[in-house]
């Protein structure tokens, strides 16, 4: 199976990127087992998978940037034994990670990710 996409580069298909995925295993969907692969062990690239249109648009979600997670750490770090000047803003709370920005867009948000994201929180 190979997954075609497109390198970032604006949409125009001249930086597509061919992805062999025959020795991959099989995934769930991260929403499901909390399943993820690394395209290969020299570029550590992380993925996972979802499913949508009733199995007819299968998703290969990457990271296109850190800024979430960066964010996540300001607002919900929790360190504990008297460390209160370590701690977030909300310290100990339920993060739920949703992907919104499109690396084909330099991970500008589209309003399909949007409402992708907020279907992944209702679930949650």
């Amino acid at each position: 199976l190979d997954a075609v996409g497109d390198g970032g580069g604006g949409g125009d298909g001249d930086d597509a990127v061919v992805v062999d995925l025959r020795g991959a295993r099989a995934l769930r969907e991260y929403h499901v087992a909390q399943e993820y692969a690394s395209f290969s062990d020299s570029d550590l690239l992380n993925y996972a998978v979802h499913v949508y249109d009733d199995g007819r648009t299968l998703s290969l979600v990457t990271a296109c940037g850190t800024h979430g997670t960066h964010v996540a750490g300001i607002v919900g770090a929790y360190y504990g034994g008297g460390s209160d000047e370590l701690n977030g803003v909300a310290p100990g709370a339920q993060v739920v990670s949703v992907k919104i920005g499109d690396a084909r867009l330099g991970s500008m948000e589209t309003g399909q990710g949007l409402v992708r994201a907020l279907h992944a929180v209702r679930r949650a």
